[in-house]
């Protein structure tokens, strides 16, 4: 069965810049999906996909930026980047999506059965994803490992985690 991680939003600017979330900095946090990934590149059958929020110089006058006014991932910046602690290869691969939830995963996903869905914001971009892959990719079986996925508040992180149950992805706990 082939199967891919997906690692969602770990970005310097969500991390420590400019839309610091400091739950996603915890060891713990970190360390789990690490392991994650490291089970994934062992994997022969597994893929791991990192998607990185994209943005331009012209945010602020975007939908989004005049909703949340603050420069972030701005393609090319250090905020953009996918954290170094994490164990990211070259040979991963990188999705630069413009919105919270990719719109093309299908491109990505043909040969894919399962996919595991770790980082952060659940309430927003982990969200939006699963649900786009739900939508766009119906054969795919969608896990959320909650130990890696982190939002800005317990109640937001909550609510998601009942709406992707709702929609039938499955919800790892443990993390296992």
């Amino acid at each position: 069965m082939n199967k891919a991680l997906i690692v969602v939003d770990m970005q310097n600017d969500f991390i420590t810049g400019s839309l610091k979330n400091e739950n996603a900095d915890w060891p713990a946090v970190i360390d789990f999906i690490n392991e994650k990934i490291d089970e994934f590149h062992k994997d022969e059958n597994g893929a791991v996909i990192f998607t990185r929020d994209t943005h331009f110089k012209n945010y602020l006058d975007t939908q989004e930026g005049k909703n949340l006014p603050v420069e972030h991932c701005l393609m090319g910046t250090e905020g953009w980047n996918v954290t170094s602690k994490l164990h990211a290869l070259e040979t991963d691969t990188f999705i630069d999506k413009k919105q919270f939830g990719y719109e093309n995963w299908g491109r990505y996903l043909k040969n894919i059965d399962e996919v595991f869905i770790v980082g952060t914001v659940t309430s927003i971009c982990i969200v939006s994803n699963a649900l786009a892959i739900k939508t766009w990719c119906p054969n795919v079986k969608v896990h959320i490992l909650e130990k890696g996925c982190v939002d800005l508040t317990k109640e937001n992180h909550d609510a998601a985690m009942k709406v992707m149950a709702s929609c039938q992805c499955d919800i790892i706990k443990d993390g296992e």
